[in-house]
């Protein structure tokens, strides 16, 4: 009988360190991810600026000269580079962040629309 409950102390003892062992990989593994999150959510301003600059490099360095279409285009570019501007300062989550770069996409390829009427080719 005494056999019997060695074996049955070494099976518990054995199935709590499997436990531990798996608590503290998952421990890590969250920690890990709320790390990638924070980096992620960090990150997410400073990019969608990148995209804001790009757009106000486009908008304020054309010259649409008499062209009128151009013009329009142009000042229709620059109300975007103001709301974009706005939209990346209100914005809180990672998510806003994403929408708000997603939104400047659009509008800078909108404002492309300007290049060749000013007179520029790339």
């Amino acid at each position: 009988m005494c056999i019997r409950q060695e074996e049955y102390a070494v099976d518990t003892l054995v199935i709590i360190a499997i436990t531990v062992v798996a608590v503290e990989v998952i421990v890590l593994y969250r920690a890990h991810r709320r790390a990638e999150v924070a980096s992620a959510i960090r990150d997410s301003p400073s990019q969608a600026r990148r995209w804001v600059e790009r757009l106000g490099g486009q908008v304020y360095t054309l010259e649409p000269k008499d062209d009128a279409a151009a013009r329009q285009a142009l000042a229709d570019a620059a109300e975007r580079f103001t709301s974009a501007g706005a939209q990346i300062e209100q914005s809180t989550s990672q998510e806003q962040y994403r929408l708000a770069e997603h939104g400047k996409l659009g509008r800078l390829t909108r404002s492309r629309l300007a290049v060749p009427r000013c007179g520029v080719c790339f």
